[in-house]
């Protein structure tokens, strides 16, 4: 938080931050593989989280953040209370974003699934294959 203060301090980065930043806040409360945690790790020392695991308990997490409106939160709930009170918002947003989403790609034939070999002697089955 203390590097993102210095980043809304300058008006160039503030631009983008100050939308940014509080979605992230509220986020941070999930970990990198969307587990929700209440602190940090950290390889510092500190109590360790467990006997296999090199990681110490690290800072707790602080997920409160403030809207550039003044609308400030402090749980991800609240965010996620918040945002959604805005409908046209989120249509807007998921509009928006979806054009830069890839394309599904179709299976080449509907009937028959992606399927792996599975010695390197077997071939995998073609679609004229009973």
């Amino acid at each position: 938080r203390d590097q993102l203060a210095k980043h809304s301090a300058d008006e160039s980065c503030a631009r983008c931050h100050d939308h940014i930043d509080p979605p992230g806040f509220a986020l941070e409360i999930f970990n990198p593989i969307g587990g929700e945690r209440t602190f940090y790790r950290s390889l510092g020392e500190g109590k360790k989280i467990s006997k296999r695991e090199p990681y110490t308990i690290g800072p707790d997490v602080e997920q409160h953040g403030t809207f550039k409106d003044g609308t400030s939160f402090q749980t991800f709930k609240e965010f996620r209370k918040i945002i959604l009170e805005d409908q046209d918002l989120i249509t807007h947003s998921l509009a928006q974003n979806s054009s830069s989403m890839p394309a599904v790609v179709p299976s080449p034939s509907p009937t028959v699934p992606p399927s792996r070999p599975s010695s390197k002697n077997q071939k995998p089955p073609q679609a004229s294959d009973p």
